[in-house]
C-alpha cells in the first residue's frame, strides 16, 4: 500500500469520498430508531455508494451513461431498486406453503434489494 503524503492527495477523489460520506451522514440521522444496529449501518454504507452510481457522473468521460451502465452493462430498474426507503418497517413474505392460520408474513426492517439478478429484497428481521 502506498499511502498519499500530505499533497499529494487527487482532489477529485476527496471530492467523492466528502459526498458519500455526506450522502452516508443523511441517511444515517433520517433513521428513526435511536440504535442502529451494525448490519443496518454496513447496509447503509453499501447503499449509499452503490446508488451514487446510478447518475452520470458531472464532467465524466460520457455525459449520458452512468458508472452502473458503464461497468455493469444494465440499466437500472427501479421498480425493483426503490421499492422502499432503507431502514423502513417493512413486512416480507416469501414462498411458505403452510396451511396453518398463522401470518404469512414477517416484520422486517428494509436493507435494500438483493445483490442478484433475480426479484427478492434484503431484511433485517426483527
Amino acid at each position: 500500500m502506498n499511502y498519499a503524503s500530505r499533497g499529494e492527495h487527487d482532489p477529485t477523489a476527496e471530492q467523492n469520498n466528502q459526498h458519500i460520506k455526506a450522502l452516508f451522514r443523511v441517511q444515517y440521522h433520517r433513521m428513526p430508531y435511536k440504535a442502529i444496529p451494525r448490519i443496518i449501518t454496513e447496509a447503509i454504507a453499501k447503499r449509499v455508494a452503490q446508488t451514487s452510481n446510478f447518475y452520470p457522473a458531472k464532467g465524466g468521460i460520457l455525459a449520458y451513461y452512468s458508472p452502473h451502465l458503464i461497468l455493469l452493462q444494465r440499466q437500472v430498474d427501479y421498480s425493483k431498486e426503490f421499492v422502499a426507503e432503507l431502514g423502513s418497517y417493512v413486512h416480507g413474505y416469501g414462498h411458505d406453503t403452510r396451511s396453518d392460520h398463522q401470518s404469512h408474513t414477517i416484520e422486517a426492517i428494509y436493507l435494500g434489494p438483493a445483490d442478484k439478478m433475480q426479484q427478492g429484497h434484503k431484511l433485517y428481521e426483527m
